[in-house]
């Protein structure tokens, strides 16, 4: 049996289609980020710790690394700016884009923000610990911020609902309250990853979120039974969860 001392929205969701995929989730873990993470971090950093970017990253200039001088020059660039992440010239001007046009469009709540990229820990009352990192918190919301291929709003109450985000919503909205003691509502803000890096502004109201976490709870209560035993099972014995479409969205 591995040892298990939290569970996480990542965790849970993979967990969600079977316990050989909240397994298979765990090694992937070990791996190191794709380029695509690696981006999604970059963003994230770049809107929401603006401060911190250049202490993080950096832009290598264009080297063709099919040329053995470039192969030189780039090692040496990687030697002098040693502990910092690299970003391609198209890789930083794609987070530069994404994260210019967020801050401009959701100018109104990133200032408000007294806290970002923070972890938040609490006990479930089914003894499991719950872990999650919070985007963002304000006086009087939380943020969870989404980099998407499409952020036609349309697109995004279909997405939120199938892929999740409003599911993972709910976890942070029970989180805080079990710190403080206090109901927030949590705004979702999507970016495109492509120009012209369209952003799209969503408030959850604490109605559902409190409504879909209890559906959320009840996959906590799950997981936290299966971890007893840990028998591995997939698709073909594993009875799946009830209710991901049971709820009317509204926003």
């Amino acid at each position: 049996m591995i040892a298990i001392d939290h569970i996480s929205w990542s965790g849970l969701r993979a967990f969600k289609k079977s316990p050989a995929h909240y397994l298979h989730y765990l090694e992937s873990k070990k791996e190191p980020p794709t380029d695509a993470m690696k981006r999604g971090s970059a963003v994230h950093c770049y809107v929401l710790r603006s401060n911190d970017f250049p202490k993080e990253y950096c832009v290598a200039p264009e080297f063709d690394l099919r040329k053995k001088e470039d192969k030189e020059k780039f090692k040496a660039f990687e030697a002098e700016h040693k502990g910092l992440i690299i970003l391609k010239p198209g890789e930083h001007a794609l987070v530069q884009g994404m994260g210019e046009s967020t801050k401009h469009y959701a100018k109104h709540l990133l200032d408000q923000l007294q806290t970002t990229e923070q972890e938040l820990r609490w006990e479930h009352s089914s003894g499991i610990e719950v872990l999650s990192y919070l985007d963002g918190v304000g006086g009087d919301f939380f943020l969870e911020y989404k980099t998407v291929q499409d952020a036609d709003p349309k697109t995004v109450k279909r997405n939120a609902w199938f892929d999740g985000y409003i599911h993972q919503m709910s976890l942070y909205y029970e989180g805080i309250y079990q710190k403080i003691g206090v109901r927030l509502p949590g705004f979702l803000v999507s970016c495109e990853a492509s120009k012209p890096y369209g952003v799209s502004i969503f408030r959850v109201s604490p109605e559902l979120l409190e409504k879909v976490y209890r559906e959320v709870h009840g996959w906590i209560c799950e997981f936290a039974e299966w971890a007893d035993t840990q028998e591995i099972e997939s698709y073909q014995r594993w009875v799946p969860f009830k209710g991901y479409y049971d709820y009317e969205i509204k926003f």
